[in-house]
């Protein structure tokens, strides 16, 4: 890679698939792209990849990043990668590449192919870029000088994997508090309907657990919004130590919105564009909206029904693992496996862990080097509060 660090102008990566373009894959080894082996051959870096090969992979990477459909069936053509044809020549490929998107050749090319060759080069140098990434994330982990910017660029990443974090965390504490709050035993300080008064409508323990699951509601809604600028900012791309580590959080996040069954895409919209109307993102106004629309109240009641399935009942002081945060089937007997609830808490959880770790193997290079706590659970918070209490049970007059 020969020690560059700065990618090649994309209007030399677009003339160099042009000259490709034109010549064919056939003819590959006997062209000169200089800005399109530099780029491909860091690209492909990880695969061990360089000239030919690696711009042919890269070619076929950045065009599936870039569409899976027709459009993404032209690029192939265009460049020769469809089956059949790699020797054609530069006519018959415009033509088969001009035919999956059902337009003339002529069409094509005078319309279409200078925008899909820049959109293929777009596609290249964010590989590039990425790749850098990993590359400086490499070298942040063993210690090693890495370039400011790049260590910069790891920062906005992990900024947005926070930015996640947070609902995330929040997610699963707001739902462990109100499972923990209906199968509490002994609450001695519920009162009934006019206690304060004839418009007080009593304060009981299905009211406040109902209370934790509306935050709870508020809390997954914020977190798809996030996830949604996550996507649209990143591609939803995934940069961590590892594929296995990315794959995990893909899947974490996958998790925490396919176990709540409650809703299908058309309410996950409703709910984010809710929370991105919400002034300053607060959860009075998130409320309110539900509260005042048909659409909303309709579903808060399914959200609500969705927690009521949980049936789950365990001991919090019966912790297999010292750092579980949150009861999941794996940390708590009495949590059921099949329970979509407690599903969402472990993936929250999960995913909290995951970018925690991921993010200590490099904050030493930013002088971040002392251990973080993250602090106690709601719950932890909670039952120190209840045992402190006259007449509770674990109480210093109830002991």
């Amino acid at each position: 890679m020969g020690g560059k660090t700065e990618a090649p102008p994309h209007g030399a990566v677009v003339e160099d698939l042009k000259a490709l373009r034109e010549a064919g894959l056939a003819r590959l080894r006997h062209q000169q792209l200089d800005a399109l082996e530099d780029v491909a051959t860091v690209a492909m870096a990880e695969r061990g990849l360089t000239a030919g090969p690696a711009i042919e992979q890269a070619l076929r990477e950045s065009i599936a990043a870039l569409d899976s459909g027709e459009y993404g069936d032209a690029a192939l053509a265009l460049f020769g990668l469809a089956p059949g044809l790699r020797a054609r020549s530069s006519r018959e490929r415009r033509e088969y590449a001009a035919a999956a998107i059902d337009r003339s050749a002529d069409t094509f090319a005078r319309r279409y192919e200078t925008d899909l060759l820049a959109s293929v080069a777009d596609q290249l140098l964010i590989m590039y870029a990425d790749q850098r990434l990993r590359e400086a994330r490499t070298k942040l982990e063993r210690r090693h000088p890495a370039e400011s910017r790049l260590a910069v660029q790891w920062v906005e990443r992990f900024e947005a994997y926070h930015r996640m974090w947070t609902p995330a965390w929040a997610l699963g504490a707001d739902l462990t508090a109100y499972r923990l709050t209906m199968i509490e035993p002994g609450r001695p300080y519920d009162w009934v309907p006019g206690t304060h008064g004839p418009d007080d409508p009593g304060h009981t323990q299905e009211r406040q657990a109902e209370g934790y699951a509306q935050d709870a509601l508020y809390r997954w809604a914020w977190f798809q919004w996030h996830l949604r600028q996550f996507t649209l900012r990143h591609g939803g791309m995934w940069l961590l130590s590892s594929s296995a580590a990315e794959t995990a959080a893909a899947d974490a996040v996958y998790a925490i919105d396919w176990h709540v069954t409650a809703f299908n895409e058309t309410d996950q919209s409703w709910l984010r564009n809710a929370v991105a109307q919400s002034r300053d993102q607060e959860s009075s106004h998130f409320h309110n909206l539900l509260s005042s629309t048909s659409a909303g109240t309709a579903r808060l009641k399914e959200w609500l029904g969705w927690c009521q399935e949980c049936q789950c009942v365990w001991d919090n002081n019966d912790v297999d693992t010292e750092d579980a945060h949150f009861p999941t089937a794996a940390t708590h007997t009495g949590v059921l496996e099949s329970c979509q609830l407690h599903a969402v808490v472990a993936a929250c959880s999960l995913y909290c862990d995951l970018i925690e770790a991921e993010w200590d193997k490099i904050a030493d290079w930013y002088h971040l080097s002392e251990a973080r706590e993250r602090g106690r659970s709601s719950a932890d918070h909670y039952k120190s509060w209840r045992s402190g209490l006259p007449g509770s049970m674990g109480g210093s007059d109830g002991a």
